[in-house]
């Protein structure tokens, strides 16, 4: 991680690299890994770039996320290698990931609390609970506010594109990397969430909203929720809302909008 430090570009730096290259007619080829760009000169890399400058990634150096999402990539090749069985979790889901009851809502009294339950590293503990994710680097990094984001991200990048551009006598011949199984890793975390949620919903649960890793409740539905969270070994945290009038709640102490006016 610390040579990426090294070669990191700025746009003109990269395409003046590629150019002198490209000029020189030096065996030349480009990975597209998202939005990270890596130029090689046979198969040294040269210079990389990324589009993407503006990551949220919390107390995180940029370095310290590569290390981790470089640790999280290795452990997964060796769950697969593992336990071939991972390649036939399929997993489907039939609906919409988030979605506001606003005849709940306007029921609900001005003044009146209601919770929210929001799962903890949601990404992270159903990759652990499929079996993406080793047991070891789970109890690692479950309770680390400080990776909170990287731990997000790490899942979301398995969708990323992946493709090699090779430049030969001013020529380019791109081959595409089949991701097609980390694809399907990320697809399956997100509709084991999306069911996962949604599973608690039945015609007498009095919900507010809900989205991928969380949901909001009246007050009467608490025991409930939790009950079927427990159930389900999930571990989440519970906040306190308040309404504060027909558009705005209080999260905690956070000031939110449910609607507009």
């Amino acid at each position: 991680m610390i040579k990426y430090a090294k070669l990191e570009c700025t746009v003109n730096e990269y395409d003046d690299l590629q150019k002198v290259q490209r000029a020189n007619k030096n065996p030349l080829k480009e990975q597209f890994i998202g939005s990270r760009r890596k130029l090689y000169n046979s198969n040294n890399m040269i210079g990389t770039i990324s589009s993407f400058k503006n990551l949220e990634l919390g107390a995180l150096s940029q370095p310290q996320f590569n290390a981790f999402l470089g640790a999280f990539n290795k452990q997964l090749f060796r769950q697969f290698a593992k336990n071939s069985n991972l390649y036939n979790i399929h997993i489907d889901f039939e609906g919409a990931s988030r979605e506001k009851s606003y005849d709940n809502w306007e029921n609900l009294k001005k003044g009146e609390y209601f919770y929210n339950l929001d799962l903890k590293s949601a990404y992270w503990q159903v990759a652990n609970k499929l079996g993406y994710l080793n047991d070891k680097m789970y109890d690692k990094y479950i309770h680390s506010d400080e990776y909170k984001m990287a731990k997000r991200l790490c899942i979301s990048f398995l969708a990323r594109q992946n493709y090699m551009i090779y430049y030969i006598n001013d020529k380019e011949f791109q081959v595409n990397c089949d991701i097609s199984v980390f694809k399907k890793v990320y697809e399956n975390i997100r509709y084991y969430l999306y069911s996962t949620i949604t599973g608690c919903i039945n015609e007498k649960l009095c919900w507010l909203e809900y989205n991928i890793d969380g949901i909001s409740i009246t007050a009467n539905e608490l025991d409930y929720v939790k009950k079927y969270m427990n159930d389900n070994d999930l571990q989440y945290k519970i906040t306190e809302c308040r309404k504060v009038d027909n558009t705005k709640y209080l999260y905690g102490s956070k000031e939110r909008k449910f609607r507009n006016r």
